[in-house]
């Protein structure tokens, strides 16, 4: 089911085969088990992506790549185990 979910709506549960079709990906669930900002950069070519799923296992990650900041299609942002500092929308331009 999970390659008929890939491609009827654009969900991927896998970077690697998000990778492989970026401009398809939709929604987007990721599962962590290495540093997330070794994959950072990759996050800027889901030019579709509206919805994003983030689970860091362990002690990874202290923050969260900037670059999730510069999805300009993300509406809905799920973060699982990753500790993250509170920052007031004053501090930020909004485009």
């Amino acid at each position: 089911m999970g390659k008929l979910r890939e491609l009827l709506f654009g969900e991927y549960n896998s970077l690697e085969r998000a990778l492989k079709n970026p401009n398809r990906v939709k929604r987007l669930s990721l599962h962590f088990t290495a540093n997330i900002d070794d994959f950072a950069e990759d996050f800027l070519k889901f030019s579709k992506l509206s919805s994003l799923y983030v689970l860091v296992a362990g002690n990874y990650s202290k923050l969260l790549p900037e670059q999730i900041g510069e999805l300009k299609t993300l509406t809905e942002l799920t973060i699982i185990n990753v500790p993250f500092k509170e920052v007031s929308f004053m501090d930020y331009e909004i485009r």
